[in-house]
């Protein structure tokens, strides 16, 4: 059983290696450096509004804020995303969707677990359950992970 939890700066400095392995799937690895500083940005900029930590804890920002989140299983990261409920357009916003591909995992575990994790976060927002993933993820278009979990 895997956890979703807010990836903090502390967090993506110590995980940041696996994310940069790269995915064995179709993604071009200058979409995944952009969706790495993408991610990265989103995080520092977390961490200096909300100031969380795991072990003290903190503010935790409302659903029309970008937060971003990662998905460990064992300790060992799968994947990460960042997000946040559109008020304007009633669905969920997604600004990173990386995962990462150890060897002792299925190719889209990462992928099923990251989907999972965004319609249940669009569900819990009261949204129309709709994905809209921005120019930042494979150009607005859906990742190509998605695309291959699609076709299983």
């Amino acid at each position: 059983m895997g956890t979703f939890r807010i990836f903090t700066a502390d967090d993506y400095h110590h995980l940041k290696p696996h994310l940069q392995r790269g995915a064995r799937t179709k993604q071009a690895p200058p979409q995944r450096q952009q969706q790495l500083q993408r991610l990265e940005e989103r995080v520092q900029e977390y961490q200096q509004y909300f100031h969380y930590d795991h072990a003290r804890g903190g503010t935790l920002p409302q659903n029309h804020a970008w937060r971003p989140y990662r998905f460990t299983v064992q300790n060992v990261l799968l994947g990460a995303t960042v997000l946040r409920h559109s008020r304007e357009h009633n669905c969920l916003e997604v600004d990173a969707f990386l995962t990462a591909h150890p060897p002792e995992y299925d190719q889209l575990a990462a992928a099923q677990a990251l989907t999972c994790f965004l319609l249940s976060e669009a569900y819990k927002c009261g949204s129309s359950l709709e994905l809209r993933f921005t120019k930042q993820v494979a150009a607005g278009q859906l990742p190509a992970e998605l695309c291959a979990l699609a076709e299983r």
